[in-house]
C-alpha cells in the first residue's frame, strides 16, 4: 500500500512545497540554507541509498556535487524561504520522489533539531506536491 494517495509518475514534473511548524525560521543564516542545498544535491543520487550525509560530510566526501550520472530525481528549480521551501522535481522512476523527499526532510530536520537542542517535529505536515502541467503553472 503507497504511502501517499498520489503517486509520482515517471517524467512528470511535480512542484513539491512544505511548510515548518508554526511558522518557524527554520532557514535563520547561510549555513542553514547551505546545508538544505546539500542535502538536495546528496539524496538525488542513487548511491545515497546506502549511506548518510552525515557519513560523506564527515568524511568531506564531496563526490556527489558534480557528477550528473546515477540521479534518481532531477532538481528543475528551488526556492528556500526562512520557514519554507519550494522545489520543481522529475524522475524517470515511480515513486522515487518520495523517497527522496523522506530522506531530505529527515535529514535536515534531525540536524537542525540538534543543532540548536530542540525535540519533535520540524515540518507542518506531510509535504505537499502539485502536478505541472502547463507552462503558466511552471513559471508561476
Amino acid at each position: 500500500m503507497p504511502y501517499r494517495r498520489d503517486i509520482f509518475r515517471e517524467g512528470e514534473v511535480y512542484h513539491i512545497f512544505s511548510k515548518s511548524i508554526a511558522g518557524f525560521k527554520i532557514f535563520r543564516n547561510k549555513k542553514e540554507y547551505s546545508r538544505m542545498v546539500e542535502l538536495l544535491k546528496f539524496y538525488r543520487k542513487k548511491e545515497s541509498e546506502k549511506r548518510r550525509f552525515s557519513q560523506a560530510i564527515h568524511k568531506e566526501e564531496k563526490t556527489y556535487q558534480n557528477n550528473k550520472d546515477n540521479n534518481i530525481v532531477k532538481i528543475i528549480a528551488y526556492c528556500l524561504m526562512p520557514t519554507h521551501f519550494h522545489l520543481i522535481l522529475t524522475s524517470e522512476d515511480e515513486g522515487v520522489i518520495s523517497y527522496f523527499m523522506k530522506k531530505v526532510l529527515g535529514s535536515y530536520a534531525k540536524y537542525f533539531n540538534l543543532k540548536i537542542k530542540r525535540k519533535g517535529p520540524l515540518w507542518e505536515s506531510r509535504f505537499k506536491s502539485v502536478k505541472v502541467e502547463t507552462d503558466e503553472q511552471f513559471f508561476t
